[in-house]
Formats: structure tokens, sequence, C-alpha cells
């Protein structure tokens, strides 16, 4: 069996001998979560997995190619550490990287190799869902896979440095947050009082708590505190190609989070608690009790990604004009929720604890555009106030 080191940074150095006496190491850091038990199997499952590489002639070193060091990526860091929906997006993007990089042998991988893979995507790759050229930020996702790559690399000891961090990838696209006018809010909760119950829940609560779809869909029942109107997110339910659905804590550790809710939004939740009661009983033996807050007509989670077609449906119904329907998304709720309460003169801070950010300056930089609005408002407050004592 291979040495085992715990090292004071949490991760485990393992050390074997090859058929010619020759000493391999190789450092690797568990994933987190894991209970004693399970670290203890782990570890010992990983150095003799080493082990075998070791005594076979298959351990890897930084004179393999990026395509062969991309498959022990994948095993060994990528599909245990990373979110799921993450490692799917890196495998469609593996397919052009390794046209264009996976020939070459890892530790001869320089800054220049990376610059010229960008421009090539930037001039020559097309969009295969949209056509066109790549967009800057789609290009940034191709530059922050292949960052995790070198990353995870260099801590392995089969680096010495991280080539990305030499490289600027084109800027992205600076966009401001698409949100609701206050005319189109009222538009929108006017038309909901027509639709079922159940939607106009869901979509109501999109806007006054500012979810995500991912955590609206991850609400059960035993998150919600009426008596204090108070709703806990604390997990995330998403439909993953090949996985199918799947449960995960929130997008980072913010996201975990309490937040007030208003008390017409109690009153609602509670009347749809009361409703979703009763179908319950209708469909008798065959409703599948399970806690979800949102579910379908025998108590299984709703699909997440029904919910986008819904609402772009109820968008025509309510009146909304075609160019209106083009712009307007379900996270266009989310940003709306945020502006109104920014034009509310709420603290940056609150409203980033609301979102989920992990830290404030995301907030500062989505919603610039309604700060610097509130920053208008402030001052012509300001005037007003001091002139009006002034003419006192």
């Amino acid at each position: 069996m291979a040495h085992i080191e715990q090292l004071p940074s949490g991760s485990y150095r393992f050390t074997a001998y090859d058929g010619g006496g020759k000493k391999k190491r190789l450092t690797w850091k568990p994933m987190q979560g894991l209970t004693a038990r399970q670290l203890e199997k782990e570890i010992q499952k990983q150095a003799a997995l080493f082990e075998e590489q070791v005594q076979t002639g298959n351990v890897a070193d930084g004179n393999i190619r990026l395509s062969d060091y991309y498959a022990l990526w994948m095993e060994q860091h990528a599909r245990p550490q990373l979110a799921p929906k993450t490692v799917l997006e890196y495998e469609k993007l593996w397919t052009r990287i390794e046209q264009g990089l996976g020939h070459i042998r890892l530790n001869r991988i320089k800054p220049t190799h990376l610059q010229q893979f960008y421009v090539e995507l930037q001039e020559t790759a097309v969009n295969l869902k949209k056509g066109g050229r790549l967009s800057p930020t789609t290009i940034n996702s191709y530059h922050r896979m292949l960052s995790s790559m070198f990353g995870y690399a260099v801590r392995m000891q089969l680096m010495t440095s991280n080539p990305c961090q030499r490289v600027r990838p084109p800027k992205k696209e600076q966009k401001e947050a698409a949100t609701l006018s206050e005319d189109q809010a009222i538009r929108l909760l006017e038309g909901l009082e027509k639709e079922p119950l159940q939607f106009r829940v869901m979509v109501e609560t999109l806007l006054y708590v500012g979810l995500r779809k991912s955590e609206l869909h991850g609400l059960q029942w035993d998150d919600l505190d009426f008596s204090n109107g108070v709703l806990r997110i604390e997990r995330e339910l998403k439909y993953l190609q090949k996985q199918g659905l799947h449960v995960r804590p929130p997008k980072n550790a913010s996201s975990v989070r309490a937040v007030k809710l208003p008390a017409g939004l109690i009153a609602t939740l509670r009347y749809y608690k009361a409703w979703q009661n009763r179908q319950a009983q209708l469909v008798g033996d065959r409703w599948q009790e399970s806690g979800w807050m949102f579910t379908d007509e025998f108590g299984n989670p709703r699909h997440p990604d029904s919910l986008p077609k819904q609402f772009k449906q109820f968008l025509a119904r309510a009146g909304f004009t075609p160019e209106e329907i083009e712009t307007i998304h379900l996270h266009t709720l989310r940003h709306s929720c945020a502006t109104f309460l920014i034009s509310a003169n709420v603290d940056i801070r609150t409203v980033s604890n609301r979102l989920g950010h992990a830290q404030t300056n995301t907030t500062l930089n989505i919603y610039s555009h309604a700060l610097r609005q509130a920053d208008e408002a402030a001052a012509e407050a300001l005037e007003f106030t001091l002139n009006r004592r002034k003419r006192a």
C-alpha cells in the first residue's frame, strides 16, 4: 500500500515506488462533506489506485498530453468536487479544447498556446445553437475550464504554474440586468389573477422574494415558518441531462438564507397549502407525499424546465407585446425584485443577502443602473430639502 501522509492544508500525499525503485508522489484533496468513515474509505481507495497506477506505469506526470490529463482531472477532481451542471457544461466545452490543445504535452502548454486558442475561437468558431461567432462570455467559459484544469495540475505538482493566469480572454460584455417597469409589474400581477393558483403562486414568489428558478423548485413546506413569515432557502432542484432531477445545496454558501415574506404572500401561500391538501385528498392513494411545495397532480416535484415556457405563454395571454415578451424572461422577476428594493432605498447589503449573492460587489455590478437612479433621486431629494429650509 502506498504511504499516506496528511498535510497541514487538509490534503493527503501518497508515496509509492515503481518497478525500478523510483519514488512517485501524488497530492490528493478529498471532497467536502464526507463523514470520518467515508473519508477513511476514500483515502484508502485513492492510495490503492495511485499505487496501482505507479506499478503499471500509468501514473500521471506533466509529460502526458492534455487529452489524457483531461480524463484524470475529470475522475479525480471535476466529478467529485464540482456541481453536476458544471461538469456537463465542461464536457461540452472539451470537444473544442481537445481539437485545439489536446495534442500538447501538459508541461509544455504556454500562455501563447492559450492566447492563440482564444483568438481562433473568436474568429472562426461558430455558435452551434444560435449561429454566428462565439460571444466573449462563451470564450470566458473555456478560459474558466482550462484554469480549473491547470490549477488542479499545479496542486498535483504536474505543472509549476497555471498558464491561464498570464492570459486575458476577451472582455465580457457588460449588460444591464433587464427588469420590469412598475407598469409592467402591475400588469403582470393583474394578469396573474386569471391564472391557475399554483402558477400564480410560483410567479408571485419569484417576484416578491427574488429567487432563482432552481431555488423556487427546491422549496419544501418545512422551509416556511408561517407564524413568523420567514422562508428558508437551502436547496436547488435542477434537471440534468442523463441524470434527471437533481437536488443539491444552493449555488454558494451565501445562497443558504432566510428571508422575510410580505404578509400578502404569506396569506397566498397559506391558501395554496390548503388547496394542495385538497388535491391530495382527491387523488387518494396515488398522491406521493414528498413535502415539496410545488408539485404535479400526484405530489411529485415539478419539472423545473417547464415553467419558463409557461411564463412566456402567460405573458401573451396577459396582453404583453411581442417586443416585451422577447425581453422578459423568468429570471427578469429576480432582477425586478432587486431593482424595486433598491428604488425603495433598501441598503445594498440587505438586497445582496436576500438575493443570496456571495459578495456585495456582485449586486453592485449587476444593478449599477438601478443604483445610479436611486442616487440621482437621493440627490434631488437632498436639494429639495435643503432649499426648502433655506427659503424658510
